[in-house]
């Protein structure tokens, strides 16, 4: 607001530039364990499911896949792909699609060129609320949307997927901790 009355001549500077902010610490990334993921899945609302399987499943973020149309989806005999053309980075990346993937899209009703879509047929703009809703009906401690990217990757590194390919398929652009 100050800097509005500035530029209308209405004030001569911002008295908030001179305050000094506290720092605070980077917020701990939080995991959640493959059972616990499976938890969340089997008690969110109908909608909000398959978003938390293809977050599962893809370690995409919020905006990618709330973004998400079917022309993005390839899917042929033996597997498929996401082609993400709009991504943090501005770089399009290719996500390999697995079974439980292949067979969402598959069984996925197509009521709108994008994919998840909420009550009205528009594109969902928030899952802050069935997020909520989901956490408190599992019983799980407070994770945010980011955190099951970062669970994803690990869960990746378990049976051995190189750092690299986490890396492209996540799209990270350096292998920072």
């Amino acid at each position: 607001m100050y800097n509005l009355a500035i530029q209308c001549g209405d004030a001569n500077k911002n008295p908030v530039n001179i305050v000094k902010f506290l720092h605070e610490p980077p917020k701990k990334d939080c995991f959640v364990t493959q059972d616990e993921a499976a938890k969340l899945v089997e008690v969110a609302q109908k909608h909000f499911k398959p978003i938390l399987i293809t977050v599962f499943n893809t370690g995409m973020r919020l905006q990618e896949l709330l973004g998400l149309k079917w022309d993005m989806i390839k899917i042929w005999d033996t597997g498929g792909e996401i082609e993400l053309v709009y991504t943090k980075n501005g770089k399009k990346r290719y996500i390999p699609l697995n079974k439980t993937m292949r067979k969402l899209f598959l069984d996925l009703e197509r009521q709108s060129d994008y994919i998840f879509i909420g009550t009205s047929n528009e594109p969902l703009k928030s899952v802050r609320k069935p997020l909520a809703t989901a956490i408190k009906r599992a019983g799980t401690d407070k994770a945010t949307f980011h955190d099951f990217k970062h669970s994803w990757a690990s869960w990746m590194s378990e049976p051995g997927v190189e750092p690299y390919t986490i890396m492209e398929i996540g799209g990270w652009s350096n292998m920072k901790p």
